[in-house]
């Protein structure tokens, strides 16, 4: 269990996919039957949690990470994890392992798809850019034989890339400290890049409801409506969250787009303002509501939240680079929210888990240290979605392997069901 964790940590700090949704499978192989499935669901949440915020802290400084992509699918994804927690805890073993597969077939395919279309896409891109390259070289060696000199190929030049874009237009949000004429907007151009205080506000709120099931043991037995009551506190005020950013975000993308309809005159750097999402109502309603049913996914089989929160990135075109960055965010309510359900659930192991968090904090370092300074050293951004699919082809291999092994028990009449809400 220390090698797949330090191995798996290693390899994906630059992916932004792999922690939960790829451990709690591997845990239950390399186990060979010592864990319970709802025990691996639980280590595999604690164990990227420290992992996780030496990501945040790397790409937050790389400004790679989108905040409010992050905080609206992860405060709805911590409440679908609160409510699969519970279904994991009365659902048979082979049903739990049984329902991951099935995720990581569909996330596995659509995975590879997206990829395959990438690496033709990049193909395509770099052809034309060499037949561009040599159609320029030529216009450029005919231009010097009939005497036109520098100045025609300065003026072709012009012609051809002195235009800004409508992308560039709409998309330029990459300062909050732009000079803009309009107060509103340049509100929006924070908000949008998640370069306002209101995000560490958020950030805050959402740990804190993560927590709220923490006070169950000390609101009633297990059981009663006063623990019920306690345990799902968290979901409403993680749903709350993710409504209250989601109306400011489409708040201040009206502003910014009234703004550059106007023409104001808001600039700044081309690679930042292109990594910005831009929110449409329809991205803002069904983004939530995937996370939340991703996260009773995760909570209830232990994986499918890093492929599939990966695939639903760049379903709404988000670069791949954000997508990584702004997944391994996702991941540390993932971890939190896991570590307390698991915890009042009773069943964490506090020892294992601590160990290997050690181990996979290391592990993060140097995957950075090497792997992720490649990947942006030479622009491998296909690599990043590579590495994705195959993590996603292995971990469902192992958990296919698992679900064999328990149908095969079932037949013979090993099969037991689940452990109870209050019982072991």
């Amino acid at each position: 269990m220390y090698i797949i964790t330090a191995a798996t940590m290693a390899s994906t700090s630059a992916g932004g996919v792999g922690a939960p949704a790829v451990l709690a499978p591997l845990f239950l192989v390399a186990s060979d039957g010592h864990l319970r499935p709802s025990q691996a669901v639980g280590i595999a949440q604690v164990v990227p949690i420290a992992a996780a915020v030496v990501n945040i802290l790397v790409f937050a400084n790389q400004y790679l990470l989108d905040w409010n992509l992050a905080i609206l699918t992860a405060a709805p994804l911590a409440a679908g994890i609160t409510l699969g927690g519970l279904a994991n805890k009365l659902a048979p073993p082979l049903v739990v392992h049984a329902l991951a597969l099935a995720v990581l077939l569909v996330a596995s395919a659509s995975l590879l798809s997206k990829t395959l279309s990438m690496v033709e896409e990049r193909r395509r891109a770099r052809r034309a850019a060499a037949a561009a390259a040599a159609a320029a070289s030529a216009e450029a060696a005919t231009a010097a034989v009939g005497g036109k000199g520098v100045a025609g190929s300065s003026s072709s030049s012009k012609g051809s890339g002195g235009g800004e874009s409508e992308d560039d237009a709409v998309l330029l949000v990459a300062d909050s400290g732009v000079a803009a004429p309009d107060k509103a907007v340049g509100l929006s151009v924070g908000v949008l890049t998640g370069r306002h205080p209101l995000h560490a506000a958020l950030l805050a709120a959402l740990l804190a409801a993560m927590a709220l099931p923490g006070v169950t043991k000390a609101a009633g037995p297990c059981g009663t409506w006063q623990w019920w009551l306690a345990f799902l506190s968290g979901v409403p005020a993680l749903l709350a969250i993710a409504l209250g950013l989601g109306f400011l975000v489409w708040r201040s993308q009206r502003a910014l787009d009234a703004g550059a309809a106007a023409g104001a005159p808001l600039s700044g750097p081309a690679a930042d303002a292109a990594r910005q999402v831009r929110w449409r109502p329809r991205m803002l309603a069904a983004l939530p509501a995937a996370a939340l049913l991703i996260g009773s996914i995760q909570g209830f089989s232990g994986s499918g939240s890093g492929p599939l929160v990966a695939r639903l990135f760049l379903l709404f075109d988000v670069d791949p680079m954000t997508m990584a960055a702004s997944a391994q965010m996702v991941i540390l309510p993932i971890g939190v929210s896991g570590m307390v359900v698991f915890t009042v659930l009773g069943e964490l192991h506090w020892g294992l888990a601590g160990a290997l968090m050690g181990v996979s904090t290391l592990c993060t370092i140097a995957g950075h240290v090497f792997v992720g300074r490649w990947v942006i050293k030479n622009n491998k951004v296909v690599f990043v979605m590579v590495l994705v699919c195959t993590l996603c082809v292995l971990t469902t291999l192992a958990i296919g392997q698992q679900v064999v092994r328990e149908a095969v028990g079932a037949a013979r009449g090993g099969a037991v069901g689940g452990g109870g809400l209050c019982g072991g």
